[in-house]
């Protein structure tokens, strides 16, 4: 699959914040905003969702450059996930309908993710599956797991995106 490397691309990422955790995701005076905004250099914007808070953060970018719209995206997660009453986290992201690759997903409709772990020894491959669905214009990805599950299976998502905003039509 060839890809575009010399042209710089917006790379958008929308994340559904529960409007309960806005205070902490803003902070005191927008305080933790602006410094991820500024450790960042990505956009980040608000707008209502369904019960939630859409926060966007969009950057600027090349494909072999580092990632402004990921460095952001994943310094706001803990800030946009909701606890479960298992003791888990779940995370909602929202995938435009023009980026979304329907190769994502397995036969059964949901977003596969391979996993291997080089540190334990003998350790196999193992998938974990997100669950999917398309709301209005947007593919809602749903994840949910230990915080460690849901960070590595947002950072997968966030990587193929940014990969096939820079794919070749």
């Amino acid at each position: 699959m060839a890809y575009e490397t010399n042209e710089v691309r917006e790379v958008k990422v929308h994340i559904a914040c529960p409007t309960v955790n806005l205070r902490y995701l803003l902070g005191r005076n927008q305080k933790n905003i602006e410094k991820i905004r500024g450790d960042s250099n990505a956009q980040i914007s608000l707008s209502p969702y369904p019960g939630y808070s859409c926060v966007t953060v969009s950057a600027q970018e090349k494909f072999n450059s580092v990632s402004d719209s990921f460095f952001a995206a994943v310094f706001l997660l803990p800030h946009c996930r909701t606890p479960l009453a298992n003791g888990g986290y779940y995370v909602a992201v929202l995938v435009e309908e023009n980026v979304f690759n329907p190769n994502w997903l397995d036969p059964s409709g949901k977003f596969r993710i391979n996993r291997k772990s080089g540190f334990l020894p003998n350790s196999a491959p193992h998938l974990a599956s997100v669950p999917v669905s398309q709301i209005g214009r947007h593919y809602h990805l749903q994840i949910s797991g230990t915080m460690d599950e849901v960070r590595h299976a947002f950072c997968a998502i966030l990587h193929q995106l940014r990969r096939d905003v820079f794919r070749l039509v």
